[in-house]
């Protein structure tokens, strides 16, 4: 059974460059545009691991993770949250607080993406690389 993976980011091309190489590797991935949409995705599809954009309209990722963490139902499902600016992260303090499992700042190779997703749900989940 594949890995399930929600992608929250209001940008369509960095979706694209996510999205598209994970589901040829075999993940199902669900893909919401702002924190609110990614908190409904991950009720109704309960995912191995959420990535958030840490800037997004409505609701942000960081918000989007501390809903996700507040609720006992999903606190253990792992969260990324990635940005393009490095001074948009939280000091390391708040990220702890938040339960964030990993980030990443823009751009990344597709490569290190995948390392992290592999490392945080705990297997390889290849189809075809």
């Amino acid at each position: 059974m594949s890995k399930r993976i929600v992608v929250a980011d209001d940008d369509p091309d960095m979706v694209a460059f996510m999205t598209l190489p994970l589901t040829k590797r075999g993940y199902d991935i669900a893909v919401g545009g702002n924190g609110e949409e990614a908190v409904d995705l991950v009720r109704r599809h309960r995912p191995d691991l959420v990535i958030l954009d840490v800037c997004m309209p409505l609701v942000d990722g960081l918000e989007a993770c501390r809903r996700l963490k507040d609720d006992t139902r999903f606190k253990d499902i792992p969260v990324m949250l990635i940005t393009a600016t490095a001074s948009l992260l939280p000091p390391p303090h708040i990220l702890y607080a938040l339960q964030v499992e990993d980030y990443l700042i823009k751009p990344f190779p597709v490569r290190v993406l995948v390392e992290k997703i592999e490392q945080l749900i705990g297997e390889t989940n290849v189809e075809s690389k």
